[in-house]
């Protein structure tokens, strides 16, 4: 009996999650040519071409997409189980570095009150903002970012979100200045 390649599953969940080669090799550090003859086994294992040149571009095949979240959960779960049993977690003693993926704004207006409070109950804990320049999930994903915070939608069924709060929007205009309503 022939066992599956498990290796296969996490270049294979990068090749559907990426649709490029060249981005599936950068994720795994793999050269664009490994992840090629890789792209090769899987359509032989497979029996699917996966990815197809559409233009300029790749596109996954109706296979691909059919299996595509599956594979992600199947890769999610594989780490899962070889990940190390983590012990009770106390909040003093942990120390770790969290990136966290958002605006300006919500640095300015939370970043300190935030910082103290993580140091007053986690001082082993860093937190690290990084600047949220386009609503890509990838970096969340690939684990580059602990946590995003901002206006988000669209990120697939394994990112858990959670509304934090609800702003408005307001104007002022000053004395002798005309103030006029949107047209609807």
């Amino acid at each position: 009996m022939n066992e599956p390649d498990f290796n296969l599953l996490l270049a294979l969940d990068a090749l559907l999650s990426e649709a490029s080669v060249a981005g599936a090799a950068r994720r795994l550090g793999l050269s664009a040519s490994a992840m090629s003859r890789t792209l090769t086994r899987l359509r032989t294992t497979t029996g699917d071409p996966l990815l197809v040149r559409a233009g300029r571009r790749m596109v996954l095949t109706p296979h691909a997409q059919a299996i595509q979240q599956r594979a992600n959960s199947a890769t999610m779960e594989a780490r899962s189980v070889l990940t190390p049993a983590v012990s009770a977690l106390t909040l003093p003693g942990l120390e770790r570095t969290f990136t966290l993926r958002t605006n300006e704004g919500f640095i300015e207006t939370f970043g300190p009150r935030l910082m103290s409070a993580v140091a007053a109950v986690a001082p082993g804990v860093c937190l690290c903002f990084v600047p949220k320049a386009e609503k890509d999930a990838a970096p969340l994903r690939e684990g580059r970012v602990d946590l995003e915070i901002g206006v988000l939608s669209g990120m697939g069924p394994e990112i858990r979100l959670q509304a934090l709060f609800r702003d408005h929007f307001m104007g002022w205009c000053g004395k002798g200045i005309r103030c006029c309503r949107p047209r609807r």
